[in-house]
């Protein structure tokens, strides 16, 4: 606590990022299981992910086996939306885990007799160890980028096959396409998806050829995956899964070479726009 790594805006954006996919996730097989009656513990993976499953290609057995792993897991800890390191920015990983390895040392030197030099080695073999097997580790984004992959090689990803993943709760992978249609950076995509007013999201989709009906539905359902604290626009703090003429008329207002510039524009690497910004605060 005393490094200030707890405050890193990058880290809160994960964080704030993984409880609203929780929380999205977890409404929309809700709304599933009470339309065929099925609990928890019998979701099976179906739809899209239960199609891909029927003879695959031998190259895309593992992957999708570790996808389904990944996301078992979280179905598994439903009730605890935690976050994992591979769901991390390396960088900030290994601030995490230099961190946590001087605080040890700190600890160690202040509560015994060892001598500072003695402790440093232990403490910095074992944290590398710890990186290297961090290191190993696929995120779900990534077994996401795979699926998605899979989806493609097979010629069935299209904008309508996203829905049907935001539908059947596949939240990982309607992420993982919607990051593949528009071109841009996941993190992004998590803002745009789930930010108060949608006029960011009005712009990706225009710009990607989404209709006005598929906005509605993509802005509707991501909804219920605002926070509590997330002020809503009608200044009511309720999960909103509805879509208002505002969101609609602000999707119409929007020209198409317009939203095109300006998703362009997104997808430009994050250190280069923010060198620009630097530069034109100068």
């Amino acid at each position: 606590m005393k490094a200030g790594l707890l405050r890193d805006a990058g880290l809160i954006e994960v964080i704030k990022h993984r409880m609203q996919t929780h929380r999205l996730t977890l409404s929309l097989l809700g709304q599933r299981r009470e339309s065929d009656g099925t609990s928890p513990k019998e979701e099976p993976q179906r739809g899209i992910i239960q199609s891909l499953l029927v003879a695959p290609e031998p190259e895309s057995v593992d992957l999708l086996k570790g996808f389904i792993d990944a996301e078992n897991d979280r179905l598994d800890s439903f009730q605890y939306p935690l976050t994992r390191p591979a769901d991390l920015p390396h960088a900030l990983v290994k601030q995490l885990c230099w961190s946590i390895a001087a605080a040890l040392r700190s600890q160690a030197i202040t509560h015994s007799r060892t001598l500072p030099g003695t402790v440093d080695e232990w403490f910095e073999r074992a944290t590398m160890a710890v990186l290297d097997r961090l290191n190993g580790d696929s995120s779900p984004r990534d077994e996401a980028d795979g699926v998605i992959d899979i989806l493609i090689a097979n010629g069935r990803f299209s904008p309508k096959l996203l829905m049907q993943l935001l539908s059947q709760g596949e939240v990982s992978l309607f992420e993982a396409g919607f990051a593949r249609i528009t071109g841009l950076r996941k993190t992004l995509v998590s803002r745009l998806l789930y930010e108060t007013g949608g006029e960011g999201l009005a712009v990706a989709c225009k710009a990607a050829g989404f209709d006005s009906a598929t906005f509605e539905t993509i802005y509707g359902y991501t909804r219920r995956g605002r926070l509590a604290g997330d002020a809503a626009p009608s200044g009511n703090s309720d999960i909103i899964d509805t879509v208002d003429g505002d969101e609609v008329e602000i999707y119409h207002a929007i020209e198409q070479n317009a939203a095109e510039a300006v998703l362009e524009w997104w997808r430009r690497d994050g250190d280069f726009l923010y060198a620009i910004k630097l530069l034109e605060r100068g």
